[in-house]
């Protein structure tokens, strides 16, 4: 629903329980105030995260990065407060520095962030492959419950992607053919890319290096993984 949507539908509901006020059904006008009220900033914060998630899922699912930043300009448009996207902007333009290789202050921008249930998930995930001396704490597994249903197959996913390449970074000996398993298992194309990019720079056969390389470009789109 747009801005103008939700304003005319609050307000209508607000002029029904001014008019029962004036009837004399106090009773009911307040417990329509009170629905107003309430329900509202409710409302709001549902439909910012719904548009948090759409957003994610044109860089997920469609690896489209200008979708992702149509979709992002969604949210500030329908958006009633600009307070309640204050935070999923902030963590949106983060993931887009990210993938644009802009990823100096990415770690840093994302640590100021104060701690919100809704999004941490997220935020953790990119703190952690943007800075791979920020080891992912234990806390991002709970944290997928704030993550809805639909999206957390791609979350559990993120976390497996993100543990592998903090082991890669950290100089760890990962096998190949770990990475090719976890690959096959991958259903988010954007993930299935940057572990493409992972057996292209630990491949030992340069042939094969190039193969990956090549994949991953074309998986990619054009995004800095």
């Amino acid at each position: 629903m747009n801005r103008y949507s939700k304003i005319v539908y609050f307000s209508i509901l607000a002029l029904i329980a001014i008019v029962q006020l004036i009837q004399g059904n106090q009773l009911l006008a307040m417990l329509l105030f009170v629905l107003t009220c309430f329900a509202l900033p409710l409302y709001e914060k549902r439909e910012v995260k719904r548009q948090f998630y759409r957003a994610l899922k044109k860089l997920y699912v469609c690896v489209d990065l200008d979708a992702f930043i149509k979709e992002r300009e969604k949210l500030v448009k329908h958006a009633l407060f600009k307070r309640a996207i204050l935070t999923p902007l902030s963590v949106l333009m983060s993931i887009e520095a990210y993938y644009r290789g802009q990823r100096d202050t990415v770690s840093f921008d994302l640590s100021r962030i104060p701690y919100n249930k809704t999004y941490q998930f997220w935020i953790d995930s990119y703190i952690g492959l943007s800075d791979a001396s920020q080891l992912v704490s234990l806390e991002i597994g709970r944290q997928l419950n704030s993550v809805p249903r639909y999206y957390r197959e791609i979350a559990v996913q993120r976390i497996e992607v993100l543990l592998l390449m903090q082991k890669l970074s950290a100089g760890k000996l990962v096998d190949t053919i770990e990475i090719e398993a976890l690959r096959e298992r991958l259903t988010a194309n954007l993930l299935i890319a940057e572990l493409t990019k992972c057996l292209s720079d630990h491949s030992e056969v340069e042939r094969i290096q190039k193969y990956y390389k090549q994949a991953a470009i074309n998986l990619s789109k054009g995004l800095k993984i």
